[in-house]
């Protein structure tokens, strides 16, 4: 839970964020953190477990938006709103 979040006590190691560079060489990266847990959307239907990311570049001033899911959360992805607005071809 986010320290602002009312529904319980935050984990004391979450900050709410963080930043890595990627590897020059390579362009990995590897990002270490916990795994959330569900959160409301505006309208009270839970979202599946998420982390939300912002990618940016030098050089590039708008940044991309999005998230990345986890493939153990099947059920809670199935029911996810923002999930189900993308289309399946």
């Amino acid at each position: 839970n986010s320290p602002s979040d009312l529904r319980g006590s935050a984990d004391p190691n979450f900050t709410g964020w963080g930043r890595l560079p990627t590897d020059m060489t390579t362009g990995e990266c590897l990002f270490e953190t916990i795994k959330p847990g569900r959160v409301p959307f505006f309208d009270g239907r839970m979202m599946a477990p998420h982390l939300t990311v912002w990618i940016v570049a030098r050089g590039i001033n708008i940044g991309l938006h999005t998230r990345m899911y986890f493939s153990d959360e099947e059920a809670a992805n199935a029911e996810d709103p923002v999930l189900m607005r993308i289309e399946q071809r």
